[in-house]
C-alpha cells in the first residue's frame, strides 16, 4: 500500500520537488555572470583608432535575500515530508482497519457455517423424533426456520468477507480480480 498509494506518490514527487527548489535556493550565484562587448571605429581629427569595450556584470543578492531564500525552500520541504508522512500514517491505519474488517468478517463466516451445521443437525434429530411419535410439527417448523436464517447469515456473512477482501486489496493494490 505505501508503494501503489497514488496520493503517498503524488506527495513524495512535491517532496522531491521541494528538494530540488531548496538545492537551487541554496546556490551563492542565482544568476551566471553577464559578458558584453563592443567594438567600433572612432574618427578624430587626430586620426582613426579602433574602440573596444568589454563588461562583465554579476547579479548579487544582498540583504539577507539568499538566507530568506533558503530558508523558504526549507520550511517548503519540510512542510512537504510533513503532508507525507502523515498521509503514510493514515495509509498504514486504513489498511491495519481493513486488515482487521477482514479477518473480523471471515471468523464470523465460521462462526455462522458451525451455527448452519448445528441447525442442520438438530433438524435431522427433530425428523427423526417426529418420525418415530415424539416430536411435533411444531419443533420440525421451528428447525426449519432456524436453518433458514443461518443460510441467510451465512450468505451475508460470505458477502461482507468479499467486501473486506476486495477493499484490503484495493488499499494495497491487487489486482481487482
Amino acid at each position: 500500500a505505501l508503494e501503489r498509494n497514488p496520493g503517498l506518490l503524488s506527495l513524495r514527487a512535491d517532496v522531491e520537488i521541494a528538494r530540488a527548489r531548496l538545492s537551487g535556493a541554496s546556490l551563492i550565484l542565482q544568476t551566471n555572470p553577464e559578458v558584453s562587448g563592443a567594438v567600433g571605429a572612432r574618427t578624430s581629427a587626430r586620426g582613426s583608432t579602433v574602440d573596444l569595450d568589454v563588461g562583465v556584470a554579476q547579479r548579487l543578492e544582498l540583504f539577507g535575500q539568499r538566507g530568506a531564500r533558503k530558508e523558504a525552500a526549507e520550511a517548503l520541504l519540510a512542510a512537504s515530508e510533513a503532508r507525507r508522512d502523515a498521509e503514510e500514517a493514515n495509509v498504514v491505519a486504513w489498511v491495519r482497519e481493513a486488515f482487521g474488517r477482514a479477518l473480523a468478517a471471515e471468523l464470523r463466516l465460521k462462526l455462522v457455517e458451525a451455527v448452519r451445521s448445528v441447525a442442520q443437525s438438530s433438524l435431522k434429530a427433530v425428523e427423526e423424533r417426529f418420525a418415530a411419535g415424539s416430536a411435533s410439527r411444531m419443533e420440525v417448523n421451528t428447525a426449519r426456520v432456524e436453518i433458514a436464517r443461518s443460510t441467510g447469515e451465512f450468505t451475508l456473512a460470505q458477502q461482507r468477507q468479499v467486501q473486506a477482501q476486495v477493499e484490503l486489496g484495493l488499499l494495497v493494490g491487487l489486482p481487482s480480480d
